[in-house]
């Protein structure tokens, strides 16, 4: 009789399990090409502003706030968009971890790109070089 009541619950289960599972990504979540691309950008407002401000005595948490706000206006997210987007990548950690692996490969290319482009060249202030290597970014908010 148990051995009965258990197979009855594990075909119960199991449908649901697997429809778990096989569920599709909701619409208000962001595409892993858009998140990849926000992600990158992300990463390198904050890498950027990390290093600056090292050097500066005034923080500029005011032009990191217009920085991630820009961000927001270029890939036309919300806050909530991206909240929700974290929540299903956090319970999708497949997806996350392909999409991190893409925003570190094309980080990594940068730096190559960078540091190719400074072979025999003097050091420069972060900032310019930041500037020099990321042109086109949302880094500079002037």
């Amino acid at each position: 009789m148990k051995r009965l009541s258990f197979l009855l619950a594990l075909c119960l289960l199991l449908p649901g399990i697997t429809a778990c599972h096989d569920e599709q990504r909701p619409a208000e979540v962001i595409a892993t090409d858009t998140m990849t691309d926000f992600l990158t950008d992300l990463y390198l407002v904050e890498g950027y502003y990390a290093v600056e401000s090292q050097y500066r005595f005034d923080t500029a948490s005011t032009e990191v706030v217009e920085a991630l706000q820009s961000l927001f206006v270029k890939y036309r997210l919300t806050r909530e968009r991206v909240e929700k987007s974290f929540d299903y990548y956090s319970l999708h950690p497949e997806e996350y971890e392909a999409i991190q692996n893409e925003v570190a490969a094309r980080l990594e290319q940068l730096i190559a790109a960078d540091e190719e482009a400074r072979q025999g060249q003097e050091p420069d202030t972060p900032r310019r070089a930041t500037r020099e290597a990321f042109p086109g970014r949302l880094l500079d908010p002037r």
